[in-house]
């Protein structure tokens, strides 16, 4: 027997004579004595350090040999790290061990023996890597219709309940996109009109019953807008015939009515004919600008200047006047000019007797002085301060001498100097050696007795004149130009029609009291100035005056308009009219006459007409010829205030005759019916007596048939072929003896098709059409040209989604999908599609509109096949590995292709099944099962699994699988949330899980023991749950951060281990271990 360490078998160098090691390692028991307590309180037992002694012999030729061979031994057992020992009887079990204790070796003969002693600390044998899947992701399905839904049985399911119905194997899916019935009827059918279609578009309507059967009426209702209209018009709902008229002359311009006679009336720009106006009196306008017409009127203590102003008088008085010089000290302007000696003296904050300033020496040794004179007359002069003295001593002199002395003293005192008339002074301030002083409010004063002259406080002037020549008064105003040196003159303007009661008037402004339409007989006007002054020194001044009353102007007392005669030419008439648009205020009076003359030469009287009537002499049935005229003569009258005229805004004169006239409807293409069942074309009229409506129908444009109202249309009977067909239809109106016309309101006709297939293509030829079913259970109208399961009302569009990208796998997998296909072509569908934020993996398998299919990975299309007629089930298979892709229909190979890049699915979120991933063009039939697989299915395995006649199996390398079976229940390889352990000891797991999905955590439990991780997986991501470190990773990287304070790392037990994952189905969990022996 011998051993290997450290990767190197013992025999290379020695003889293993005997192993000896104990069967378990020392095992300590853990006791905690308890005072007064008999024995001891049991804590378990621990396991010590195992040591393993080999007893060995090493063989050599010579001495030298032996000791040779001792050196390659040590070099080969010191070992700094611990390294593994395994005995050849355990090959399966290793110890981690170094050398240890004494080595020595006993030389007998040219053999040494000995013993090695191995220190193993950890004391267990350490078993067999093991690696086990214990749970695997399974993709979530989500199915979504924001609607109720029918299946083939007309059975009802609920808003998001999936549709189950018999596939291929068991249950399959139904995916159908959205639609709308267009029928109101649908659970209950009865004959309905639908209206708004598109023309020409394509509808499908399905019938469910025994031998159901519908009758499709294409109704076309004529709104005569359209089409060759000849002599007629269409007025709103009706067609009407355009009445021409034999004659017809309007007079709505200036220059229409110009050409006429006019007395006392005219013809404004505006086109309206009014009476004249004559005036009522004479406008009255007076200006006063100069001083001789200020001087008019009576003036008190005023004057009128020569320079044509008007202005206060003057006085003259004696008055006495005081004259005062102040200096305060406030601001930085001084009232006295000083002379300043030795710096001189400043305006300070820091001592002043009133306000906020003082005058005060600048230094020790500065002066200031200044001069005032006092005039001749003058008398009461003085000049007088206030100051303080803070240091030392302050002197006044008045012209040189000593005025004032006054030493440092608390407080502030006056003085003051008397002055003389006729002199001149100097005042100088000053002090001793480091005086001190202030000094504030100077004054100097004096009084003089004057003569002045200035302007008396107030005066004004009146005015008048009559104002009986205005007659009657329009409007007036009053204006005038003044001037005003301050706010202390004013100036103020006033009229009154009586001389004692004034108004004062606005600059501008009108005459108080005068309103238009005033008699103004007997009125006289007076009008006032007043001048004040509060500074006697200026006055105001009235420079001009205008005074304006207009004469108000008034329309004549009559007036008329007659119009040249006009030349009605030759014909029949059926009637005529006069009309006109009248403008006739209350009290006011408009008269229109007409007169007729048969050769255009005699004349009849004048008539008065009605507005809107028929103009004498022109009846129904007269003759006229080619002599005939007529006029029209318009009477005006004002108010009896003559204030107030009339308008005449326009005249018409029309006068009939017999008209005809037709319409031709524009081709109505029929081809998109089908063929005919019935037609029939229908009317509604009003024809007069001496009128005349014909409507006739051709199917070439040319041979015309009158139609009978209510009667089928020529040629369009039953099993008439319609294509190629056109129909035309003309209306003929005649007014023949009588003046009114025909009206023709109303005209439809239809023309219908019966349809008695399950689903049937309607083309409609109007955009209305009314169906009458029979034996009909239920049906459905949908604007699609294929037919959808049977709704009542709207069917949202279905979705069938996968998560965690379906189970798809980048490196190499399979897609399959069994699915029905009923064949219908010019339609694009998808079997599936998948969505990502990033688009770049997008993996799809398309059927277009010519039965191609176009397979896409990577977001490019890789493969595109010819037209394959695949009406039934069939298994679609894409399969790729690397940048090799292949699809496979049935499990043939339809087409392959090599990506410029290996396949990439990483960026897919989801996999939707039976649609486009923005819910459209969906595949609209069974889809029986759904299979992801992580390897390239062979061919022969797949054409194997197809031909095998079951659903595909689920093996190794499913990833998932939907089978549909009246659930949404996914299946894969899976894992066993459990493993068996062998060991003779415990020993910590480590688990990978690696996210398929999104997850706000993961929780691993064992029995009462869990590790529980708060982190926002994504897909993709790693999770490390290391037991034995006590570590969690995430992606490589420590997240001890995420780990929930209620984890607790756990072992695992000999025996079976079961463990519980939260949340399910997420991600792929993989447990590793090493067994551990005693």
């Amino acid at each position: 027997m011998g051993f290997t360490f450290n990767g190197i078998p013992s025999d290379l160098y020695l003889t293993v004579n005997a192993v000896r090691q104990s069967i378990l390692p020392p095992v300590s028991s853990k006791t905690v004595a308890v005072p007064k307590r008999a024995g001891a309180i049991d804590f378990g037992v621990e396991l010590g350090v195992r040591q393993i002694d080999v007893t060995v012999t090493i063989k050599a030729g010579s001495y030298e040999q032996l000791r040779r061979k001792a050196r390659d031994i040590a070099d080969w057992l010191y070992q700094d790290d611990l390294k593994p020992l395994v005995f050849d009887d355990e090959p399966d079990k290793a110890y981690y061990a170094r050398i240890a204790g004494d080595t020595e070796i006993e030389e007998i003969v040219f053999n040494g023996q000995g013993v090695l002693s191995f220190l193993c600390p950890d004391p267990l044998a350490t078993g067999r890597l093991v690696s086990q899947v214990i749970a695997t992701a399974k993709p979530t399905p989500t199915f979504a219709r924001a609607s109720t839904a029918y299946d083939d049985d007309l059975d009802a399911y609920a808003t998001g309940q999936p549709r189950f119905q018999t596939g291929q194997h068991g249950q399959a899916i139904k995916m159908e996109e959205g639609t709308t019935n267009i029928l109101t009827t649908a659970a209950a059918p009865a004959t309905e009109t639908v209206t708004g279609l598109a023309v020409g578009g394509s509808y499908t309507l399905s019938q469910y019953g025994p031998s159901p059967a519908t009758v499709i009426d294409h109704v076309k209702d004529d709104d005569f807008s359209t089409g060759t209209l000849t002599g007629v018009y269409a007025d709103v709902t009706d067609l009407k015939l355009a009445l021409t008229p034999g004659f017809s002359d309007t007079d709505t311009t200036q220059a229409d009515f110009l050409a006429g006679t006019l007395t006392n009336v005219q013809a404004t720009a505006a086109g309206e004919v009014e009476l004249t106006k004559v005036p009522s009196g004479t406008t009255f306008t007076r200006t006063e600008t100069t001083q001789a017409d200020f001087q008019a009127g009576t003036l008190t203590q005023v004057v009128a200047t020569a320079g044509g102003d008007l202005e206060l008088a003057t006085e003259t008085v004696n008055q006495t006047n005081t004259y005062t010089t102040r200096d305060d000290f406030e601001d930085a302007n001084h009232e006295f000019s000083y002379t300043h000696v030795n710096g001189g003296w400043v305006r300070t904050t820091s001592l002043p007797w009133e306000g906020q300033y003082s005058f005060t020496n600048y230094s020790g040794t500065s002066e200031v002085s200044f001069t005032v004179t006092v005039p001749p007359g003058g008398y009461n002069a003085y000049v007088s301060f206030s100051y303080q003295v803070t240091q030392n001593s302050f002197y006044v002199y008045l012209d040189g001498s000593l005025n004032l002395s006054a030493s440092a003293s608390p407080g502030w005192y006056i003085h003051t100097i008397n002055l003389t008339a006729g002199n001149s002074y100097t005042i100088t301030l000053k002090g001793n050696s480091n005086y001190k002083a202030y000094i504030d409010y100077l004054v100097f004063e004096y009084k003089r007795d004057e003569t002045i002259t200035r302007y008396l406080t107030s005066g004004n002037r009146v005015n008048s004149a009559s104002l009986a020549s205005v007659v009657t008064a329009e409007s007036s105003s009053v204006s005038w130009e003044e001037t005003l040196p301050s706010a202390s003159t004013t100036l103020r303007v006033e009229t009154s029609l009586d001389g004692t009661n004034y108004t004062e008037v606005t600059n501008g402004g009108p005459v108080p009291g005068i309103t238009a339409g005033m008699d103004m007989s007997g009125k006289t006007l007076y009008w006032k100035v007043t001048l004040n002054t509060t500074n006697q020194s200026q006055t105001p001044k009235l420079n001009s005056l205008t005074i304006t009353v207009n004469s108000l102007d008034i329309y004549n007392s009559s007036g008329n308009i007659v119009s040249p005669a006009m030349a009605l030419g030759a014909f029949t008439v059926l009637g005529s009219t006069i009309s006109w648009t009248e403008n006739k205020p209350a009290g006011t009076g408009v008269t229109v006459e007409t007169s007729f003359s048969a050769d255009g030469t005699t004349w009849g009287a004048w008539s008065a007409v009605a507005n809107g009537g028929a103009i004498p002499g022109l009846s129904n049935g007269t003759v006229l010829g080619g002599s005939a005229k007529v006029k029209y003569r318009v009477t005006l009258t004002p108010t009896a205030d003559q204030k107030t005229s009339p308008k005449l805004l326009d005249i018409t004169v029309t006068v009939d005759k017999a008209n005809s006239g037709n319409r031709t409807w524009p081709i109505w293409t029929l081809t998109g019916i089908g063929t005919c069942y019935s037609s029939k074309i229908s009317w509604t009229a009003t024809v007069p007596a001496g009128a005349s409506l014909t409507v006739e129908t051709s199917l070439d444009g040319t041979n015309w048939t009158a139609a009978t109202n209510g009667g089928s249309v020529s040629g369009l009977t039953s099993g008439v072929d319609l294509s190629g067909k056109t129909l035309y239809v003309r209306q003929t109106l005649h007014t023949v003896t009588g003046p009114n016309p025909p009206v023709l309101h109303s005209l439809t006709v239809k023309v219908a098709a019966r349809q008695t297939a399950p689903a049937a293509l309607v083309k409609p030829a109007a955009s209305k059409i009314t169906l009458t079913p029979a034996n009909v259970m239920k049906w459905q109208l949908e604007e699609k040209i294929y037919r959808t399961s049977f709704t009542d009302g709207t069917r949202q569009p279905e979705t069938l989604t996968l998560d965690m990208a379906g189970g798809l796998e980048s490196a190499q997998g399979t897609f399959d999908v069994r699915a029905y296909e009923d064949g219908t072509v010019n339609r694009y569908a998808f079997l599936w599609d998948s969505y990502g934020t990033d688009m770049g993996s997008r993996f799809l398998l398309e059927k277009l509109t010519d039965s191609t299919y176009v397979l896409y990975f990577n977001n490019t299309m890789a493969i595109k096949t010819s037209s394959i007629a695949a009406v039934g089930w069939h298994v679609y298979s894409a399969r790729w590995n690397g940048s090799s892709v292949w699809l496979l229909i049935d499990g043939v190979v339809v087409g392959s292709a090599t990506l410029a890049s290996p396949v990439d699915m990483s960026k897919i979120e989801k996999v939707y099944i039976g649609s486009r991933y923005s819910n459209e063009k969906h595949w609209n039939n069974l889809i029986d099962e759904v299979r992801t697989s992580t390897v390239a299915r062979p061919d022969a395995d797949l054409l194997a699994q197809v031909q095998a006649g079951t659903p595909l199996p689920v093996d190794a390398s499913t990833s998932c699988k939907l089978e549909f079976n009246n659930d949404l229940e996914v299946t894969n390889a899976g894992g066993t949330p459990a493993l068996t352990y062998n060991g003779t000891a415990r020993t910590y797991p480590v688990f990978t899980v690696e996210f398929k999905a999104p997850c706000p955590y993961i929780k691993v439990m064992k029995g009462t023991k869990q590790v529980l991780v708060t982190y926002n997986f994504k897909q993709g991501d790693v999770l490390v749950i290391d037991n034995d470190r006590a570590t969690i990773k995430v992606n490589g990287l420590r997240a001890m951060r995420y780990l929930d304070v209620s984890s607790d790392f756990f072992m695992l037990d000999k025996g079976l281990n079961e463990f519980t994952l939260e949340p399910a189905n997420k991600a792929d969990v993989t447990v590793q271990f090493n067994e551990k022996w005693l």
